[in-house]
């Protein structure tokens, strides 16, 4: 998988514009300063994880990402504890560690939350490379309960994903090679968070975007599924359910993967992914380059179902 793994990074004249990470992500309903303990624990641990790499910084209020200075990393817990910016409708704070201005980084994280909208909802996002997990469960488990703690997040989802940037100079290449991942890599995530956003702002329950390695269920999901012990008949050994404080984290197999060329490796997935079907968003924007008729974002995150 390796050989796979290292042709999933795309570059321009400018620069890398798309690249194969591993993520965490966890998504929220209701106002940010709701979930402020679980935000800034959140963020404080993924700074212990990456802090040391980051160089750039971008705000929603930002054209473009600005070298990190030193009270960048402050502008997050600000907004908490001394809530500057308070009565803003769009909060954004993206952290990354690459070599140039805007590039997608194996380093990174990233905050976006909509207050404006009557149904409030919000998604953090923390970037690791793409061997990050390659040794399974054990390699993210601390990393995860540190996370989550304290955190009453609706869903979210661990592994593969890419990292991209949906305003920079090669967004309309990043979306077309992301139309043709969508095709070839089922293990991978693909994110447009903006119409993530919208998607679960149409929901009227707490969903799932979609499955992925590891997709982790809060409270408010958990209502909507049936109870542990069935989960746990229904997916059998192949595919554990790890507890962790507030939430359940499903493993589709031991560690992640990309799906081609073996695409019988996908079989735990498509487990995880036909038990979580009925609380999976519907009606999704799109978030990749929608040029083939056949195949857009909702044939895309139907394929695990």
């Amino acid at each position: 998988m390796s050989n796979e793994k290292e042709k999933l990074v795309f570059s321009g004249d400018d620069g890398i514009y798309l690249r194969l990470v591993t993520d965490i992500t966890l998504y929220w309903r209701g106002s940010m300063f709701d979930h402020a303990q679980g935000i800034q624990n959140f963020y404080a641990k993924a700074l212990g994880v990456i802090g040391s790499y980051l160089k750039f910084y971008r705000t929603e209020s930002m054209e473009g990402s600005r070298p990190l200075k030193p009270d960048s990393l402050q502008l997050l817990p600000d907004w908490f504890t001394k809530r500057k910016g308070k009565g803003k409708g769009i909060y954004m704070l993206s952290l990354e560690g690459g070599d140039d201005r805007d590039e997608p980084s194996e380093h990174g994280f990233y905050l976006l939350a909509d207050q404006e909208e009557e149904t409030k909802v919000g998604v953090v996002r923390l970037i690791l490379p793409s061997w990050f997990m390659d040794t399974g469960y054990e390699s993210v488990a601390n990393l995860l309960a540190q996370l989550v703690a304290g955190f009453d997040f609706d869903s979210g989802h661990a592994g593969f994903a890419v990292n991209w940037d949906p305003e920079g100079e090669y967004e309309n290449e990043a979306a077309s090679q992301m139309l043709m991942l969508a095709k070839k890599y089922p293990g991978i995530d693909l994110n447009y968070m903006d119409s993530t956003i919208i998607a679960l702002q149409r929901s009227d329950a707490p969903s799932i975007k979609c499955v992925n390695w590891l997709t982790l269920t809060g409270a408010p999901l958990r209502q909507r599924l049936p109870a542990l012990e069935d989960v746990r008949e229904e997916l059998g050994r192949s595919c554990p359910v790890h507890e962790l404080p507030g939430c359940w984290v499903i493993q589709a197999g031991p560690a992640p993967v990309l799906g081609y060329p073996d695409r019988d490796e996908m079989k735990p997935y498509q487990r995880v992914g036909a038990l979580l079907a009925p609380v999976r968003l519907q009606q999704h924007p799109a978030i990749f380059a929608e040029s083939d008729p056949g195949y857009g974002t909702d044939e895309w995150l139907a394929r695990l179902d």
